[in-house]
């Protein structure tokens, strides 16, 4: 028999490779090089969110102002900078500027295979609004980091309502990268 705590820990999301249970997982990683394309932010000083683009429009994040830490807006640039990539289908430009925790746990072609897949099925997006991040060094199944989640409300032309999970971790060098993708 399980106790509480036991049966909680087997409850939780663990990050999967592709298809996690929580909808589609396609990136479960952690960052590397990013493409000169992509700007990688590190550890910035007080600057603010880009502004929104056509491409991809953000809305303000629903956490309260002073909640908003210098880590969380420099992952939130980075992942309003990836974002568009995905977008637009540029699927091998996306990989190339993921984190190499995603480069070891996912093999390239099924990275690839998996995000066209499940993009094309949702169409072209419509609207995309930040909804909140937080800043974490744990998440289940991953190894400890310093981590930011970010939530997008999104919608798709095949796909009226649909959430975006992003997760970023920072590495060694102090650059936040695209480490996790759900499109749920």
């Amino acid at each position: 028999m399980r106790t509480r705590g036991e049966a909680a820990a087997c409850a939780a999301p663990r990050w999967r490779g592709i298809g996690g249970r929580l909808g589609v997982l396609v990136l479960a990683s952690v960052g590397t090089t990013a493409l000169a394309a992509t700007p990688v932010v590190a550890k910035p000083t007080g600057t603010a969110n880009p502004p929104a683009t056509a491409k991809s429009p953000v809305a303000t994040h629903s956490v309260a102002a002073a909640k908003v830490t210098a880590p969380i807006k420099a992952a939130e640039a980075v992942a309003s900078a990836w974002l568009p990539l995905i977008d637009t289908a540029q699927w091998v430009p996306a990989w190339n500027a993921t984190g190499s925790y995603l480069h070891a746990t996912v093999a390239e072609a099924k990275w690839l295979t998996s995000i066209a897949r499940v993009r094309l099925l949702t169409g072209a997006l419509v609207a995309r609004t930040l909804e909140s991040a937080y800043e974490t060094t744990y998440l289940p199944g991953a190894p400890y980091g310093h981590y930011v989640v970010v939530y997008y409300a999104s919608r798709f032309v095949h796909r009226r309502t649909a959430s975006e999970t992003l997760t970023l971790m920072e590495d060694s060098a102090g650059a936040w990268r695209v480490v996790g993708y759900y499109l749920k």
